[in-house]
């Protein structure tokens, strides 16, 4: 956990979000003791990013799947719904999606490579997905091309936005605005100073 702490001066935040939830995977981390660690350190470069990181966090079960969530994030989609169940009212069975809008019966599953190598977890996923097509829902595959750079996450996002019949706001909701705030990148370091100078002037005029 130090060693997320210690990384922010090299990584965006896009990146620290991703190690976070990496490190959740791992060792079972909550977001709280991440929060309680870098209130411990006294001087961090990057604290900014760290705390903007920790409010996008969530647990998720890859990386990618990580950076598919704040693709759509990024261009405005709602936060969607991680690790969703989808029970089939015929059978009963549940079956779980990476990522969901279920108000709008969107599902999103990212295909990495290992889908593809093992035959009997790849005749699973397209066997769950083809259900849940015949129960109506619209299921969206994602792949590490999608992610590529900005251009494809757009078009990735626009995708999404089509099928759950809404425009695409283009720009991240208000609480995800951090995605976008120039002043966390990382050669924005005298942005992220004023930022600590403004919240030290703002805490000692309360008093």
């Amino acid at each position: 956990m130090d060693a997320w702490i210690q990384f922010a001066q090299y990584l965006n935040l896009t990146e620290l979000v991703v190690l976070a939830e990496a490190l959740i995977r791992r060792y079972g981390y909550a977001i709280e003791q991440f929060t309680q660690r870098l209130t411990a350190f006294h001087r961090v470069i990057g604290r900014a990013r760290c705390e903007a990181a920790l409010k996008l966090v969530k647990p998720s079960d890859s990386v990618q799947e990580t950076r598919t969530r704040l693709a759509l994030m990024l261009f405005g989609l709602p936060i969607p719904q991680t690790q969703y169940g989808i029970t089939d009212s015929e059978n009963g069975y549940t079956y779980t999606v990476d990522m969901a809008y279920p108000q709008y019966k969107v599902a999103i599953e990212y295909d990495g490579d290992h889908h593809r190598r093992f035959r009997k977890q790849y005749v699973r996923d397209q066997q769950k997905r083809r259900r849940l097509r015949q129960l109506g829902w619209t299921v969206i595959e994602v792949f590490a091309d999608d992610l590529w750079n900005t251009a494809k996450q757009r078009a990735f996002a626009q995708e999404v936005a089509t099928a759950m019949q809404i425009p695409l706001p283009g720009r991240p909701q208000p609480s995800c605005r951090v995605l976008i705030d120039g002043s966390l990148t990382i050669n924005a370091r005298k942005g992220e100073y004023r930022r600590r100078k403004q919240a030290k002037h703002n805490k000692a005029s309360q008093h």
